[in-house]
């Protein structure tokens, strides 16, 4: 059963209507997806910086200093943990069709990724 969520404007749906759910996921996917590529697709990366341990203590009351890009229309992204912003979080960087292999695990092979970490404000 869809009911209106207390918590803010999208619904949530009871785990024991799971085709109704599975329904509201795939709306929320596209209505993100769509909210995403109207503010980036098209765009260019005009800076990128770390923010300075003063923004993350005064603007955000971080502990960690993620990486930000600005874009060349102003907008300014910034990597945070949550949706609900409590700390600076990490970008995972994915190489399509590179492959990698790793020590640990002899004979697999796996998609080649990078991470741009986050940093501590001490760091």
């Amino acid at each position: 059963m869809i009911q209106e969520n207390p918590m803010g404007t999208l619904p949530y749906y009871s785990l024991n209507n799971r085709h109704k759910g599975e329904k509201i996921m795939a709306d929320l996917t596209k209505k993100w997806t769509k909210y995403a590529k109207d503010r980036l697709v098209g765009r260019k990366i005009v800076s990128v910086r770390y923010l300075d341990s003063k923004e993350c203590d005064k603007d955000f009351g971080w502990y960690k200093r993620p990486i930000t890009f600005t874009l060349d229309d102003g907008k300014v992204i910034i990597a945070q943990m949550d949706d609900e912003g409590n700390d600076g979080g990490v970008l995972l960087i994915e190489y399509p069709g590179e492959t990698t292999t790793h020590p640990s695990y002899p004979g697999k092979v796996f998609q080649k990724t990078d991470v741009l970490p986050v940093l501590s404000r001490e760091d």
